[in-house]
Formats: structure tokens, sequence, C-alpha cells
């Protein structure tokens, strides 16, 4: 793991306007809310016994437990004790967390990258150009303003994602496991996390598994948030398709 430099630099008055904006940052997501993506087929323990592509649902459930346990916090002063080791990942005191079960519910679909812009209220970084592998795109928007999320997922010849893309204005951050290895990367003139791994469902807990194929890239362009997921693609092509991103 790659430690955070830039961090030994933080100030008493700057740890302190971190904490009030994770005090700003408004109502913690219900369990229910959770419950919602809490049974997608990634989450299952079988999953880890074999390597395979999944469909852009799939992909898109990867990205979103990321975040979306990432958001059941509940003392802003112990998230901003774990923030210092990174710009916005909050390691889990342990490997296992609190499940939740419930129905899946996908987020609303759009049909095109304007539109999705038009309901989350900001400008979208996509490829300049998109490289050959990917034949089509999904787009989903999630959440409430202020906290409104826009996925698109590059789908392959066969509808699988090959990679998908979390953009959200404000702070995004993302709960990883104890053990996770996180390494600070380059996209451009921004400082990157890029980790592999993801809590697998078992039961009434979740367990962190870093050899889980799914790879992050997590990054921030001004006042927007993006991550990159992706089962597929190795953290230099992450790194790539984040450095085309207009």
């Amino acid at each position: 793991m790659t430690h955070n430099q830039l961090n030994d630099q933080i100030h008493p008055a700057a740890e302190q306007a971190i904490s009030a904006l994770l005090r700003d940052f408004g109502e913690h997501p219900s369990k229910e809310f959770h419950a919602r993506h809490a049974e997608a087929p990634w989450m299952q323990a079988s999953v880890t016994k074999q390597r395979r592509p999944f469909g852009w649902h799939g992909m898109l459930m990867a990205s979103l437990t990321l975040l979306l346990i990432s958001l059941w916090f509940a003392a802003p002063s112990g998230f901003v004790a774990a923030l210092s080791e990174f710009f916005g990942l909050y390691r889990a005191p342990s490997d296992t967390v609190e499940s939740v079960s419930g129905p899946i519910i996908f987020p609303d679909s759009v049909a095109t990258v304007a539109e999705a812009e038009a309901l989350v209220g900001f400008d979208i970084l996509t490829p300049a150009q998109l490289p050959p592998e990917i034949h089509s795109i999904e787009i989903n928007v999630d959440g409430e303003q202020p906290d409104m999320f826009a996925h698109i997922h590059y789908l392959d010849a066969g509808n699988n994602a090959r990679v998908s893309l979390t953009a959200k204005q404000g702070p995004l951050y993302l709960q990883i496991g104890a053990t996770a290895e996180v390494e600070i990367v380059q996209v451009g003139n921004a400082s990157a996390e890029y980790f592999q791994g993801g809590f697998i469902n078992n039961g009434t807990v979740a367990v962190w598994n870093s050899n889980y194929p799914n790879k992050t890239l997590r990054w921030q362009v001004g006042d927007i948030s993006y991550m990159l997921s992706s089962v597929n693609l190795s953290k230099q092509e992450l790194i790539n398709f984040a450095l085309s991103l207009q």
C-alpha cells in the first residue's frame, strides 16, 4: 500500500473543514436503500470461485456496492480519521461488515449523456473516442439531489460491461476492507486511488475479498468525483481510459 504523503501536511483547520463537510453531507441512505443492492450476483460468495464476464447490470452493482456501503457510517469524527490515509476511501475496522438483504431495484435508464447531465446538474467527462471493443453504452441515473449519481456502462459485442463509469458532484466516499491494498496513481494532474476487490455477501455479513477481480479507480476533476470499475481491464488500461475522458 502506498502512503499518501499529502495527508502528512493536513492542518487542524483543514481537518475541521473536512469534518464540517461530512456533517453537511446530508442524510445517510437508509438500510432499505442499501437493501435494494444487496442480492446482486457479485455479492454471492460463489462468485469468487470463477472469473467470468458480467453483464452491465452486474458491473453496475459491483460499482454501487463499494459506493453504497461507504455511505453507511455513523460517526463523522471516526470517518475523518479514516480519511486521513486516503483522499476518499474509508477503511473499515475489519474485513467483515454487516450485510443487508432485499430486492434488487436498478436505477432509471436514460437515453443520452446529455439527458443524464440535465438530471444530475453537471457536465460528465466521456471518452474522446471509444475503444473498438465498445459497441454501445447504457446510462443510468440514481439518487436524489443534491446526491445524484450518473452511471455509464460501456458494453462490448456481447452486451457485457467492459468498464463502468460513475460520476457525482461533490465527495464520493468509498468503503473498503481493512486489508485492502490501495495504490495512489496519477491520472493527468490528479492523484487517484486504485484498488482491487469487493465485499462478498455471506449471509448476515459481507466479507472483503481482495482476490475478487473487480478493479476500481477513483479521482476528482474540480468538484466532480469519478470512479471507474471493471473486471476486464488491467490497472493501466483503467488509467488509460480515465486519461481519455474529456
